[in-house]
């Protein structure tokens, strides 16, 4: 299992915070990079909830939302783990209750990425509890925050926008520990007034948090990244691995029926089957594989890990199935550019990686991918060729 101490920020003065990872050389205004990729875009529709109410308060009417998951959550959230929908997977930003708040209940800060607001209610079952959702485009708290879009600015203009200084006595907030890098509490607190207390790393820890008097332990300090959690992220990235395996199969089928005798699919079907087989090999060597032996594959890039993966198990395939030399060799450099490109793409989903080292690592590594793709791709029409397919006159 994978740890890391995950840094809060500094407190209202830039005060040295050990329990949340800061230090005095690191100030507030220093921002954390991720690596979730480029810009946000607007989200365009919003999701809507299976059972909901509302509460009158003194600042007017506000939505009531069920701490259980209904199907439809749990079926959409389903859904964005192979990317469909994941666009528009949020939810409208402003306030909302769960059970009955008063002007004495906590507020909870949350992106209004859907994933990360049903995390949350999900685990304040029997607390009464306002959620305070600010704009972080659709994305979740940690990427959204490395990109600055879950930031100081948005949480003091929200704060201001539903009139929480007129709802609740205490002037706190509970803001969770992965957005830390984008909010400066100082900032916050004399934008708006607000003291920004920082919960623990997980949703699910968030009651024992409330207990202890909004105290974290060392243990919700700290990111984990075990089995589960690897395995769980790795839906995108195997629909990635499966499209690219897909087109490229497509393409291995046309080519093979081009045969000598004049076009069959049925005949480049079967020219190309264990070259099909052997990528749908590769989309696993991509994401599962890598994904669940990640402590343990040798290198620090993702991109390396990838094509290690993908270079032991298509050398395997080849093994066991006694190929052809060229084709084994096609079959071997393919599998593990394919791997190396998809698994790189899963530094988004790590904690411990930043913007600039995937960028550094997409210059070093694209040429040996792009290189290996070639060579294969080039040993595979060869093979093709050998085997009756490809009409050249």
């Amino acid at each position: 299992m994978n740890k890391q101490k995950q840094s809060c920020c500094c407190g209202d003065e830039k005060e040295t915070a050990p329990s949340c990872g800061c230090s005095a050389e690191k100030p507030a205004e220093e921002k954390a990079e991720c690596s979730c990729g480029g810009p946000s875009k607007e989200i365009t529709e919003f999701r809507t909830f299976c059972t909901s109410g509302s509460l009158k308060t003194t600042v007017g009417k506000v939505d009531v939302v069920p701490s259980k998951l209904c199907i439809t959550d749990l079926f959409g959230n389903f859904l964005v783990r192979f990317g469909i929908n994941r666009n528009n997977h949020a939810v409208k930003t402003g306030l909302y209750a769960v059970g009955a708040p008063d002007k004495k209940s906590p507020v909870l800060v949350s992106a209004n990425y859907k994933m990360s607001f049903d995390a949350l209610r999900k685990e304040l079952s029997g607390i009464n509890a306002w959620i305070l959702v600010i704009d972080s485009k659709g994305v979740n708290v940690w990427c959204a925050a490395g990109k600055g879009t879950f930031g100081t600015e948005e949480l003091v203009r929200r704060i201001k926008a539903v009139k929480l200084d007129k709802l609740v006595e205490k002037r706190e907030l509970i803001v969770p520990q992965l957005g830390a890098p984008g909010v400066e509490a100082h900032l916050v607190r004399k934008g708006s007034g607000f003291k920004v207390i920082f919960g623990p790393v997980e949703a699910s820890d968030i009651k024992a948090f409330l207990d202890s008097g909004m105290k974290a332990t060392e243990a919700q300090r700290t990111v984990t990244f075990g089995l589960l959690k690897r395995l769980e992220v790795t839906g995108i990235e195997f629909v990635t691995a499966m499209q690219i395996m897909l087109g490229v199969s497509l393409a291995a089928v046309v080519a093979a029926s081009f045969t000598k005798t004049g076009f069959s699919a049925a005949a480049g079907f079967g020219i190309a089957a264990i070259f099909i087989l052997a990528l749908l090999i590769a989309a696993l060597s991509a994401t599962v594989i890598p994904a669940a032996l990640l402590p343990v594959i040798p290198g620090r890039m993702f991109s390396v890990k990838g094509a290690i993966a993908g270079f032991v198990t298509s050398g395997i395939f080849v093994t066991l199935t006694h190929l052809s030399p060229l084709t084994a060799s096609s079959i071997v450099l393919l599998s593990s550019a394919l791997a190396s490109f998809v698994f790189m793409n899963y530094t988004g989903t790590s904690t411990f990686t930043s913007l600039t080292a995937v960028r550094k690592e997409i210059n070093i590594s694209v040429p040996f991918m792009i290189a290996a793709a070639v060579i294969g791709f080039t040993l595979q029409i060869i093979d093709f060729v050998q085997k009756g397919a490809i009409k050249w006159n």
